[in-house]
């Protein structure tokens, strides 16, 4: 009796992996066709001896540029600060 019962567990388990699996699958496409691709946005700038990319998605172009503006803004003033390759910096002096 108990393998029977276990049998049946098992096969269970076989089928909701199965069925998991299937709906997995799936998923790339419902996805894809319920939320279409936002546009994409990239800047890029130079400072503390690299190159720093923002690759951003939204709608609003405006809105990532002047995010990704202000993201690089903070990374200039941290380069002001903590540069140890500018004469001018508070850790360099």
């Amino acid at each position: 009796m108990e393998n029977r019962f276990d049998r049946r567990l098992a096969r269970r388990n076989l089928l909701t992996a199965g069925l998991a699996l299937a709906a997995a699958a799936c998923f790339p496409w419902l996805e894809t066709a319920a939320f279409p691709a936002a546009p994409r946005f990239e800047a890029s700038h130079d400072a503390m001896g690299t190159l720093f990319t923002i690759v951003a998605y939204g709608p609003d172009r405006d809105l990532l540029a002047r995010s990704a503006n202000a993201a690089f803004d903070e990374i200039d003033r941290l380069d002001a600060q903590m540069s140890n390759y500018q004469a001018a910096s508070e850790l360099s002096r």
